[in-house]
Parts: C-alpha cells; sequence; structure tokens
C-alpha cells in the first residue's frame, strides 16, 4: 500500500522514534522516500511529458527516491513521443492492459509511444498501446482480380475506405505514407514497400514481395470502383496470389518504434499489450537486465499485423539478465523475438562481422567503438574461413563512446585496441566474438503465433528457451550459427530448448541451428545445444535442422508431421554445412497416414561424431540413415523400436553369418551355407522359430518379406507371431501365405501384414511353418527374412557392381581410370582442367521413376571436396537438361563408403520414367586425386537392401 507522502514521513518518525526508545538493537533502516506523479484524464503528451520531468526530477534529487508516474483508466492520444532520458527509479503505471484500462493511441505513422534513454531501473505497468489505423505504417488489400497475375499485376481494394470515421481508415495507397520522404537530417528515403499476402488460412507465410518500384508509369494505379487499384509487383510466384487474399503492404522505415530504448540498465515491461506498433513493437540498443512479463503484441481487430518487423528486437551492446515470461506475441512481419549484435542500420563495429584487424606491436587494434566493445571485456578471435579458434584477448582501450558515434556512423568512428596479440595472426579478415550480449536468458511460458518469421532469433550464451508454444509460425528458432562474412555474432554457447510445443511450422525446420552455406566453416564455432522433451506436431519441414554447430544434444522429443508432409524428422548436415558431435537419442515418431516420414534421422555428408540411438515409434521408414560416408555411433535399441535402416543390423536376416538366431521348430532341420539358410522339413507339419524379444512396433512394419527357392510341390506357408499382449502361438496371431512350386531359382515371397488384427502392438517373435504339405517337399533354400515398411514387391532394376566388366557406362574427365578388384578407379591429374570426372549409363533405362527412391552408390572420395551431383534425363525428354539435377554431399577424402541418395525431384513424379544417369563426382580443378567407384544401383525398399548388403 502506498501512502501519502506527508503521511509517509509521519509514519517514519514515529518509526525511528520508536525504534530509538527500544535501544540500539531495534533501530531500523529508514524507508525509501517515494511520491505519485498523477496524470490527469484525457492529458495532452505535452502534459504528460511535463509529469515525466517532475518525476526525474524528483529522483534525481536523492538517489533514496522513487517515483510513480500513475494513469487514470481512459484514452489518452498522443501526438509526440513520450521522453524519459537520463532518469532513474520511475514506474509508469495504468489502470490495466486491457479494455477498460488505460490507452494511449500514438497519433502518427512514424511516432514513438515511449523514447526511454540512459535510463536505470524503470518500469512499464498495466498499460495498453495502440493507434488508430490511419496512422499504421501498413494499408490492407483485398485481391479482386488476380487473373492477369502472370502479367505482373493484380488488382485490389483497400479494406475499409468507405469507414465513415476517418480515423480506422487503413491508408489509401495514394498516401503520401508510400512515396519517398525527408527525414530529419535531410536526406531522402525511400518507404522500402514490401507486401505479405496470406494464405488460404489467413495465415501469414515467409513469403512476400516487392511492388514494382522500377515500372515507369509508377506502381499502382487507380481503377473503377471506389478504393480499387492496379497493383504492380515482382519476386514472387504469380500462382500465390487469389481471388479474395488479403495482403498487408508495408513500409519498412527503419523509424517508429512503439517502445524505443537506448542505453537502459533494469527494465522492467510488465502488463502492457501492444496493438499496433510501427516498424518494431519494441526496439533496444544497448541493455543490461531487461524483464518482459505478460507482454501482448498482436494486431488489433480486423488488422493483420502487429509490426511491420520484429516484434522485440535487441542490438548492440547487451549484458546482464533477459527474461520474456508469459507474453504473447502474434502478427509480426518478421521475426518475435531477435536478440543480436547487429544494428538495425547494419553498420557500426558488429561483433562476428569481418573486419581489417591490424596487428600492431604489442596489440591488436580495429575500427569501433563502445556500443559493442568495453574496456576489460573478453574477446574471442576466430579465423573468418574456418570458424576456428585462434585466441582470446582482453579490450584495452575504446577511443570512442556510442554518443560520440551514432548507430550508423562508420567505423572509422572510433579505434578499439586490444591488450596482446593471438599467436598465429596477422593483419586480415578475422571475425571478433566480444562479451556484448546477455550473460543469461530465460524465455519462458510465452505463445508465439502466426508470424511472418522466426518465433526467436537467439544470439548469445546460456539461453533457456521452455514452456512456449510456437503455433504456425513458419520457423520456431533460428540459431544463426555461421554467417557471410562471419555476420553472425556474437557466437551461441549454451542454448537449452526444452518442453516446448511446436505446431504446424513449414519452413526449414521447426528448429533451424545453421546458416549460409559457408564450405570452409568447418569448424562451426557455436557450440552447446540441448534439445529436450519437445514436441513437434502437424509439422512440413524437420523438427531439428542441424546444419552448423558443435555439442548437439537432441533427446526425449515427439514428432508427428503432418498427414501430406514428406520429411525427415531430423536432418543432420546439408550440402555444405557441417554440425559436430551430435547425439539423438529417445526419438519417437508417429506417422498419421505411414506417408509422411521419409527417415527418422538423416545424416548427410558433413556431419561428424553422430550417436543414434532409441528411435521409435509409428513409420514405415528406416529409423536412420547414414549418407554422412563417416561411422556413426549407434547405441542401445528400446522397444518397441522403429525398423533398422542400411548401415545398421536391421530387423531382417540375411544368413550370410549363419543362422541367426533362427532354431528349428518341429520336423526339421536347419543348416546355414553359401550365405542362406536350407530347411529340410521331415514331416506335414514343420517350422522354425525368430529368435526371441524382437520387439519390434507391429505399426511400423507393412509386410514381412522372404526370398526363398522351393524345389517341391508343396505350396501353402503360414507366418505365426507373438505378441507383447499374448506370447503364444494361436490361429489369430497367424497370416496364410503361397509359395510357388518347382522354382528353380530365388523369388521374394511378399507377405501383407496390416490387414490383420491381431499384429498390433509389440511384436516379440515370428515362426514360419514353410510349405511341407508332403514329407518330400524337397530343401527350402532361404536367401533372407526381412520386416519391411513397404508391401510393395522389391523391384530389381539394373545395377552396377563392376565385377566383370563396365556393365556399359561411360567414363568422362579422368586422365585415367581402370578396374581393379570390381571397383571403376578414376584418377585425374593436378593439370587437369575439365569439370568434374562422370560415368553416364546406357540410355533406355526405361525405369518407373516412382518406385525409385533411393540411389544406392559406394564410392571411395579421393577429393578434399564433398560436393556430388546426379544429373538425370527421362524417356519423355531424354535431351540433357542442367535443371534436371540431384545434389548431394559426400565424406571428403574417404575410404569407400556407402550412400542411399533420396532420388526426389519433381522431374521424377507422376509417370516419369528414367532414361539415364550422370553421376558427377566431387573434384578440384588443380588438385591431382584418385577416386574409385565400387557399385551403385536403384533401390526400392531399404529394408530389404539392408539385409541383402
Amino acid at each position: 500500500m502506498r501512502h501519502h507522502r506527508a503521511f509517509a514521513r509521519v509514519l517514519a518518525a514515529l518509526t525511528l522514534a520508536a525504534a530509538a526508545l527500544a535501544g540500539p538493537a531495534a533501530v531500523l533502516p529508514a524507508q525509501a522516500d517515494t511520491q505519485d506523479f498523477p496524470i490527469a484524464p484525457g492529458a495532452t503528451a505535452a502534459t504528460i511529458q511535463q509529469v515525466l520531468t517532475n518525476a526525474k526530477t524528483y529522483t534525481a534529487a536523492d538517489p533514496a527516491r522513487t517515483a510513480t508516474v500513475t494513469f487514470p483508466s481512459g484514452e489518452f492520444r498522443i501526438d509526440a513521443p513520450l521522453k524519459l532520458y537520463d532518469a532513474d527509479r520511475i514506474t509508469i503505471r495504468g489502470a490495466g492492459q486491457n479494455d477498460g484500462g488505460t490507452l494511449l493511441l500514438t497519433l502518427g505513422d512514424r511516432l514513438n509511444a515511449f523514447d526511454i534513454r540512459d535510463c536505470e531501473d524503470v518500469t512499464l505497468q498495466d498499460l495498453r498501446l495502440d493507434r488508430p489505423n490511419a496512422y499504421l505504417p501498413w494499408t490492407q488489400l483485398t485481391v479482386v482480380d488476380q487473373s492477369n497475375a502472370a502479367l505482373g499485376y493484380i488488382d485490389v481494394e483497400v479494406e475499409g475506405h468507405d469507414n465513415p470515421v476517418v480515423e480506422d481508415r487503413y491508408p489509401d495507397l495514394a498516401s503520401t505514407m508510400f512515396n519517398p520522404y525527408v527525414n530529419d537530417d535531410g536526406a531522402t528515403v525511400s518507404p522500402g514497400l514490401i507486401g505479405f499476402p496470406l494464405d488460404d488460412d489467413g495465415q501469414l507465410t515467409v513469403r512476400f514481395f516487392y511492388p514494382n518500384t522500377g515500372r515507369a508509369a509508377g506502381w499502382r494505379e487507380r481503377i473503377s470502383g471506389p478504393g480499387r487499384y492496379r497493383l504492380y509487383y515482382t519476386d514472387i510466384a504469380s500462382s500465390t496470389f487469389f481471388n479474395g487474399q488479403r495482403i498487408a503492404l508495408a513500409t519498412a522505415v527503419g523509424e517508429g518504434m512503439t517502445l524505443s530504448l537506448r542505453r537502459n540498465k533494469d527494465i522492467v515491461i510488465e502488463r502492457v499489450t501492444n496493438l499496433a506498433s510501427n516498424y518494431m513493437g519494441l526496439w533496444s540498443s544497448g541493455m543490461e537486465n531487461l524483464t518482459l512479463r505478460d507482454y501482448e503484441t498482436y494486431p488489433g481487430p480486423g488488422r493483420l499485423l502487429s509490426s511491420t518487423r520484429d516484434a522485440v528486437h535487441l542490438t548492440t551492446y547487451n549484458r546482464g539478465k533477459l527474461i520474456v515470461d508469459e507474453s504473447v506475441f502474434e502478427g509480426s512481419g518478421d521475426d518475435a523475438i531477435n536478440f543480436t549484435m547487429i544494428s538495425r542500420g547494419g553498420v557500426g563495429v558488429i561483433p562476428g562481422t569481418q573486419k581489417q584487424v591490424t596487428v600492431i606491436a604489442t596489440a591488436v587494434e580495429i575500427e569501433g567503438h563502445d556500443s559493442v566493445f568495453r574496456e576489460d571485456d573478453p574477446v574471442e578471435i576466430y579465423d573468418l574461413e574456418t570458424r576456428r579458434l585462434l585466441g582470446s584477448t582482453t579490450v584495452d582501450k575504446v577511443s570512442a563512446t556510442s554518443d560520440t558515434c551514432h548507430l550508423d556512423a562508420p567505423l572509422v568512428c572510433g579505434t578499439v585496441t586490444f591488450t596482446s596479440n593471438i599467436a598465429g595472426m596477422s593483419d586480415g579478415a578475422l571475425i571478433l566474438n566480444p562479451n556484448a550480449t546477455f550473460a543469461d536468458v530465460d524465455i519462458t511460458n510465452n505463445r508465439f503465433g502466426n508470424l511472418r518469421g522466426h518465433g526467436i532469433r537467439p544470439h548469445g550464451r546460456d539461453v533457456l528457451v521452455s514452456g512456449n508454444d510456437f503455433i504456425d509460425t513458419p520457423a520456431g528458432l533460428l540459431v544463426h550459427t555461421v554467417a557471410t562474412n562471419g555476420g553472425e555474432g556474437p557466437i551461441n554457447a549454451n542454448l537449452t530448448i526444452d518442453n516446448n510445443d511446436f505446431i504446424r511450422q513449414d519452413y526449414r525446420g521447426a528448429i533451424v541451428i545453421g546458416g549460409d552455406a559457408i564450405a570452409g566453416a568447418s569448424d562451426s564455432s557455436a557450440t552447446g545445444f540441448t534439445i529436450t522433451n519437445n514436441r513437434f506436431t502437424g509439422i512440413t519441414v524437420p523438427a531439428v535442422r542441424a546444419e552448423h554447430g558443435r555439442g548437439i544434444t537432441m533427446t526425449g522429443n515427439d514428432v508427428t508431421p503432418a498427414a501430406g508432409s514428406s520429411i525427415h524428422p531430423i536432418q543432420l548436415g546439408t550440402l555444405t554445412n557441417q554440425p559436430h558431435t551430435v547425439t539423438v537419442r529417445d526419438l519417437d515418431v508417429v506417422d498419421p497416414t505411414m506417408a509422411a516420414v521419409r527417415a527418422g534421422v538423416i545424416v548427410n555428408g558433413g556431419a561428424t561424431g553422430v550417436t543414434i540411438s532409441d528411435v521409435t515409434g509409428d513409420f514405415r521408414t528406416p529409423a536412420f540413415i547414414n549418407n554422412s560416408g563417416l561411422p556413426i555411433t549407434y547405441g542401445t535399441v528400446r522397444a518397441p523400436r522403429a525398423l533398422g535402416f542400411p548401415g545398421l543390423t536391421p530387423t531382417g536376416w540375411g544368413f550370410a553369418a549363419g543362422p541367426q538366431g533362427w532354431t528349428a521348430g518341429n520336423c526339421v532341420t536347419l543348416a546355414a551355407t553359401g550365405g542362406r539358410l536350407q530347411y529340410t522339413p521331415s514331416c506335414a507339419d514343420s517350422y522354425m522359430h525368430s529368435p526371441a524379444g524382437l520387439n519390434v512396433a507391429a505399426s511400423t512394419v507393412a509386410a514381412v518379406k522372404i526370398t526363398l527357392r522351393n524345389p517341391g510341390t508343396a505350396t501353402q506357408g503360414r507366418l505365426y507371431f507373438t505378441t507383447a499382449a499374448d506370447p503364444t502361438w494361436n490361429a489369430t496371431q497367424r497370416i496364410p501365405f503361397t509359395v510357388p512350386a518347382a522354382m528353380t531359382s530365388p523369388q521374394e515371397i511378399v507377405i501383407p501384414v496390416t490387414g490383420t488384427a491381431a499384429w498390433a502392438g509389440t511384436i516379440t517373435r515370428l515362426r514360419l511353418d514353410l510349405p511341407d504339405e508332403t514329407a518330400a517337399a524337397g530343401i527350402i533354400d532361404v536367401d533372407s527374412i526381412t520386416l519391411s515398411q513397404s508391401a510393395l514387391p522389391t523391384v530389381t532394376e539394373p545395377s552396377w557392381d563392376f565385377e566383370e566388366d563396365t556393365d556399359g557406362v561411360t567414363i568422362g574427365n579422368v586422365s585415367s581410370w581402370n578396374r581393379t578388384n570390381g571397383d571403376l578407379v578414376l584418377k585425374r591429374e593436378a593439370d587437369n582442367d575439365s569439370p568434374a570426372p562422370y560415368v553416364l549409363t546406357q540410355n533406355q533405362l526405361d525405369i518407373d521413376a516412382s518406385d525409385q527412391r533411393y540411389l544406392k552408390l559406394t564410392f571411395a572420395n579421393g577429393s578434399p571436396t564433398m560436393r556430388m551431383n546426379v544429373f538425370f534425363t527421362t524417356m519423355a525428354e531424354p535431351a540433357p537438361d542442367p535443371n534436371k539435377k540431384l545434389t548431394f554431399n559426400l565424406a571428403p577424402s574417404s575410404g569407400p563408403a556407402t550412400y542411399y541418395l533420396e532420388l526426389s525431384h519433381p522431374a521424377l513424379t507422376g509417370a516419369a520414367r528414367l532414361n539415364n544417369l550422370r553421376l558427377d563426382f566431387p573434384y578440384v580443378e588443380e588438385l591431382a586425386m584418385t577416386s574409385s567407384l565400387e557399385e551403385f544401383a536403384l533401390v526400392t525398399d531399404l529394408s530389404v537392401d539392408a539385409v541383402n548388403s
């Protein structure tokens, strides 16, 4: 409870007097002096500003004083920013953030509501911030005719153009807001127009377009009909538009933040609603300790946006703790929360950005000022190309401050000198990673929804993201570990993403750890990522896409992709980016249609130090595919487990190493010889048992496939199985099948299981009763038994193994080649300036492309590079086409490794049939190299291929 100031003084005096009578031990500290500064109902901005100035003067007079500026309920119209400069210990409190509370209406499309600078211990509470539609930095359009979109224009109507209240109308396209203007410095500024079209569900997406400002006659024209215009656009597919679609056409001018904060300390913003910000909802340049609690930013009624860019953007020199808790972020035209060192103008000294460093006698010198560097701060120095840490140093002197160097000032504004040189460092381009970031970040229990960008873009250290909901955000989190010219700073370290819900993400990945494609950045300086106990639902992109970074651990995550999608729930590595030391454990994947998951985990070229274990759930594709070309550590497998994959012992038996746990049951003898299991029955009721404890999730299996040769006349077989719920052999858990008689060569027998009701839960053991109607059935040769994800017959298509000859391929762009021990050895000399060495198959393969999901390749890469291209032509279009290409990574400078390269391309859908393949292998033009190709083949069923391999 707050007392009137005079009464408070009387109470304090009585308290001290009583304490004096009680003796020294009872003396209490004096209470801090505090005073309320009320705002009158309906006060103008000028009047409010005077009250703020009075509060500042009051607290400045005594460091023990605090002040509270109190707004009553009602509406306040703000036609000038409310400024608080060099003030301490002030609380600005309204009567509530909801309807009926305190509403501050900002009257200007480039106007800040609050401008707070160089302050300490300032709190904003219980306020509702808004601006009339007429002062929004965007307008809202509805497409009335998209029939000419292919010609580069659409016809639109401004929403609410006939609203009788002028202030409630959205800006007209003829508004000067959309024209270049002169800023306070006298410079002409482009409004930076950008359009955000909503999808047919009324959601923002990553898609955007630019009005065609280069068109001589202008980018908009009035057409017949009130509020209607013809809008000319660029940089987006014409198929994006449809009649009735809503569009937010925004200005991207970097002015006008609802909350503008510069160089502050100990700022708390709680129970504040921000309905219509301008460029950004909350922008800060330099912050020590910021708390956002119960902060809500979302579009006001009928609006498509809450800001044209980030909802919260924290830049330049940050330190201390950042807390974002129990808040709501919806409708921003870019990211919801972005904390980074990159200034809004993209200039100034930015950690992690390429700079020309000068090494002097005893120190290192760089251009810059204290927006980034402070004396005695530690600084890490990395090599620009490899991201390898060269060493650490300390800031000795900073010659310029942010007061003398504006945020957008050139680098020559100041000089930073460090205390010591780093061994091996020389003049040139380096990455400097300073201490200018929050030391501790907690982003907890928030809701992110319907954004055009990411939920969070964290750039810092010791970050916890926990208990949040990311709903209909294109991506949940983007950790930008590597950027062109080193622009990723500050470099991330120790990020924990725990117990969040990610729902309906559709862009790159729900969580992306990566950045720009920089092949040399192999050391991945960002480190320490823990992703645990998250739930991913209805996603159409990987749950986690790890392109870069070191020390990535994923444990206990659940993934349910959207029906109709086609994803790898976990994707490690990309064409050029390389994550290091990655662990995936306790991943549970549920595929609602058994067609949305391509493989539980895909490990691409470049990923190193990978450990995978315990991939479970309901899906019918391999648990893992290892395309890294490097060994992977496989941990334990718990029940019920998903099926195996190439490179790991699958749920199947090829008998090259003996019976592999199969045992004779009744009236049969078993013998493993020549890579097959010989089954010799001696009565008409023979059978054999699989190993016990299979513990396979029934839903992950579509069929049991047996490749065998039956020389006898008997044709009827039976597959029995037991489950964890019913461990007995019985007629309910039995599936009959038929085998051709008098077979002269092995054939695949497919036994579908999905139509059998008892095939459910966890399968623990199999029993096979092979055809034996007579005791003279003969010896049945069993080549393999596989629990397969596919009930389609395994298609056997051409393979090229070079055991006898070149199998009809053409070899090109090599200095020489030979065939050695079944391998095709390809050599290039150092002076060979031809393009990539290749192997081209014969034409007229005439293979159904829809049946072939993978190209299996066993190759030893003699090149230090990784990039491999697979070109193809089709029977319908046999001419070479550079667009018919798939690109993959192979392990650099590596021995023989087997890869399963997914043949996924728009030209390989429907009725497309392959005509030929051309494999272009990695190379470096000026280097000599020797690579070898052991085999390649087209593969339809990875389960069967894994067993037979």
